[in-house]
């Protein structure tokens, strides 16, 4: 997938954003942390995840990779290649 762009505004802009990038549009959605959950339920259990809870990282984990894959998703999907 070296087709995205080097940077692209709103989705990444640097060197390593765009490594990162690359190896997230390498992925399917079943390949992320917590696959089984919705959008929705995902952004509702970082909400309700008590600040002293080791849930609560695994949830921001698993957060900050569906955020990655859905940005470049829609890179994808926009044609941004």
């Amino acid at each position: 997938m070296s087709a995205l762009p080097k940077s692209l505004d709103g989705h990444w802009a640097s060197e390593a954003g765009h490594q990162i990038a690359v190896e997230y549009a390498g992925k399917s959605r079943a390949d992320l942390s917590h696959a089984h959950m919705t959008d929705m339920e995902l952004a509702n259990a970082v909400f309700l995840a008590n600040r002293h809870d080791l849930n609560l990282i695994h949830y921001q984990t698993a957060a900050k990779e569906r955020i990655r894959w859905l940005s470049v998703q829609l890179a994808k999907a926009r044609g941004e290649q």
